[in-house]
């Protein structure tokens, strides 16, 4: 028999017995367990998943640099899971945050997650926050919804007051010139009335109408103070 011209190429079979691979190097078989083959495929997944965490941690420090981050919401950002920094890159980027809608918004993902033992992505995985994400209207407008969604869900008895409170307002029926403002966040117990006037008649029809209305206006600064929010009040508080 002719002697094997091939020394230099490698030669691949799998055994029939045990299911190993065996090479033929230099006219010699030498023999690789299946474990092998997996470690060197693990490796190389396991470079690709570096290089892409890398690749997303890159981004997301170029786009803290643009919009100016403060450095300790960069790093908390940084801190999250994986797949909870894509999804907040790709929801700052579709929304185009202000600097203050992506501090407030990176402080509300944070409370929520810890109050209910969720990660970053599947709070922005909500059904809630995916229509506001992906829906129709400007990014401005869309960027306002849905942060103050997030105040929703990380404040629920501090909305429902103020929708009781939105709905007592709107219950008064005041005519125009007349502005009945809530503390913003219910963080006092001050109500604002203001009127807007052009004439002396004008000051009077607004001046008897709120006379007409002081029952329902005592009512809601009552209210305010916690005197009828019953459980909804502020000193019931949302505690994480």
């Amino acid at each position: 028999m002719r002697p094997d011209s091939r020394d230099e190429v490698e030669s691949t079979r799998r055994d029939g017995t045990n299911g190993s691979l065996t090479k033929r190097v230099n006219g010699k078989h030498a023999q690789f367990l299946k474990s092998d083959a997996r470690s060197r495929r693990c490796a190389t997944c396991s470079a690709e998943f570096r290089m892409e965490t890398d690749q997303t941690d890159a981004e997301i420090r170029m786009l803290a640099e643009q919009r100016r981050l403060p450095a300790t919401h960069l790093e908390r950002w940084l801190a999250f899971d994986e797949s909870s920094r894509r999804e907040m890159l790709a929801l700052a980027r579709n929304l185009r945050f202000r600097t203050g809608q992506m501090v407030t918004a990176l402080d509300l993902l944070e409370e929520i997650a810890v109050r209910e033992r969720a990660t970053i992505a599947e709070v922005l995985g909500r059904d809630e926050i995916r229509r506001i994400a992906d829906g129709s209207g400007s990014r401005p407008a869309r960027a306002s919804a849905l942060v103050e969604a997030l105040r929703k869900i990380r404040f629920p008895r501090l909305r429902r007051m103020q929708e009781r409170l939105r709905a007592e307002i709107a219950a008064l029926k005041l005519p125009r010139g007349i502005s009945v403002d809530l503390p913003k966040e219910l963080g006092s117990d001050e109500l604002t009335v203001s009127l807007r006037v052009r004439s002396a008649d004008d000051l009077g029809r607004l001046v008897a109408a709120l006379n007409q209305s002081s029952a329902g206006l005592a009512r809601i600064v009552e209210m305010l103070g916690g005197g009828l929010a019953g459980n909804d009040g502020k000193d019931g508080k949302d505690e994480i």
